[in-house]
């Protein structure tokens, strides 16, 4: 696991495949809530339950997170970052149409969030597999579990078949 991380701080590209671990989806998350990409509910004081706020994201310029993680023990799966882009967006406009116009939505600032989190997901990392950044409980993780085969959507203890 090699490379300069200081070289993806300047890159701007919409998606990202990461190893992310255990604590490391938190940073991930906690990320996202400080880079202000959702929008915050508060809850009325006899809602039931602990709860005080929510947050609610929806509409066509959403920027996807989705958590691969640990895959029985010898496996980690690519974590990763992605957003819609407008051309998308317009030709599955007409199937839900209560996400309203594409056209209403800021494209540049879409991409400039999905940049931004990408960003912060890199400067977490302590190295990298390739190209994927690796965060310090992925990395831990990978040592103590001996994965070192990167094929398919992750990283294994054992090397493809084929």
């Amino acid at each position: 696991m090699t490379g300069d991380l200081a070289d993806w701080d300047n890159q701007l590209v919409p998606n990202l495949d990461f190893y992310a671990a255990d604590a490391d989806w938190l940073a991930v998350v906690e990320a996202v809530f400080e880079l202000g990409l959702f929008r915050r509910i508060d809850l009325l004081a006899e809602a039931p339950g602990d709860p005080t706020f929510r947050h609610c994201c929806e509409g066509w310029g959403l920027v996807q997170l989705h958590y691969g993680g640990p895959f029985g023990a010898q496996e980690l799966r690519w974590s990763h970052t992605n957003h819609n882009s407008e051309k998308r967006a317009a030709a599955w406009a007409a199937t839900v149409p209560r996400l309203g116009d594409p056209a209403a939505w800021d494209w540049p600032a879409v991409s400039r969030a999905s940049g931004r989190l990408n960003r912060v997901i890199r400067r977490m990392a302590v190295s990298r597999i390739g190209a994927h950044p690796v965060l310090p409980h992925a990395g831990r993780l990978i040592a103590d579990a001996g994965l070192r085969y990167e094929y398919g959507t992750g990283v294994h203890a054992t090397p493809s078949h084929g």
